[in-house]
């Protein structure tokens, strides 16, 4: 079964997802604190007593990666691809000063800069148990940021595509931190939404990283990708539950800070 968390406001009203094969738990995007993270660990433990064997980074941004520890903590391997894993350093020494120049954050309370135990070129597939795969792929175009990571969930019927799909709002476009800045590419978004095609040969099943926000709570969606036609429906399964955090920060005035981009690279080959 697929779950989905969201944050509120304070984690920008982010969605992570979690795959419950019955025998084990694989968590997509860990949250934007630590806080928010744990609210997470929580959640799953109120739908499952499978242990979380994996949390997947879908792509270098402060909202997929800050909260691992509590996931790591609870017994995740972090997974993530070479180009992801390479570019959180810069990213969060960005984000890091970008939120305590802003107030939101002091030097204390920011989270400490996240790691990663298992990397990966170009794709990778999870055995679990169950008799359940995940499937990871790097795409050829970054997106909305410095590189981006899909997983498809056959037995789901789902496509896991972090901040590439949003529900109900458009996408956040201002680009990856590549040395030191951000660096928007519309064209690598559009042409990260064309290789989505490649799953199934007339429909595929992307979920929304995020949703938005409105007086009457709407749930968050899957946005139905035609491969023919590349239009698009929005559907939510009623196999897949949903849990909003109660977590918070302190608010700011300001608005969200830039996000990365910048090519990954590829390789066939899997490493460690």
């Amino acid at each position: 079964m697929l779950h989905t968390f969201t944050s509120d406001a304070a984690g920008f009203d982010t969605h992570s997802f979690y795959y419950d094969t019955g025998r084990e738990v694989v968590v997509f995007d860990a949250q934007f604190t630590e806080p928010l993270a744990q609210a997470l660990v929580e959640d799953i433990r109120t739908h499952t007593d499978s242990p979380i064997r994996y949390v997947v980074i879908t792509h270098p941004n402060p909202d997929k990666f800050n909260g691992v520890g509590p996931l790591r903590a609870a017994g995740a391997t972090v997974v993530a691809s070479e180009a992801t894993a390479a570019a959180i350093p810069g990213v969060h020494a960005y984000k890091r000063a970008a939120f305590i120049g802003n107030g939101t954050f002091t030097e204390d309370s920011y989270p400490p800069e996240a790691t990663v135990d298992l990397t990966f070129r170009d794709s990778l597939r999870l055995e679990l148990l169950g008799d359940a795969t995940v499937e990871l792929q790097v795409l050829e175009n970054a997106g909305v940021s410095s590189t981006q990571t899909v997983a498809h969930i056959p037995a789901a019927e789902a496509l896991i595509v972090g901040d590439l799909v949003h529900h109900g709002a458009h996408a956040w476009l201002e680009g990856g931190i590549v040395d030191g800045a951000p660096r928007p590419d519309l064209s690598a978004w559009a042409a990260a939404l064309d290789e989505l095609r490649a799953w199934g040969t007339s429909r595929c099943t992307a979920v929304a990283a995020r949703r938005r926000r409105s007086r009457t709570r709407s749930s968050p969606s899957r946005t139905t990708w035609s491969a023919s036609t590349g239009s698009s429906a929005t559907t939510w399964p009623a196999s897949t539950t949903r849990a909003r955090s109660p977590a918070r920060r302190p608010r700011s005035t300001t608005r969200r800070s830039p996000r990365p981009r910048g090519p990954p690279s590829r390789s066939a080959s899997s490493t460690t």
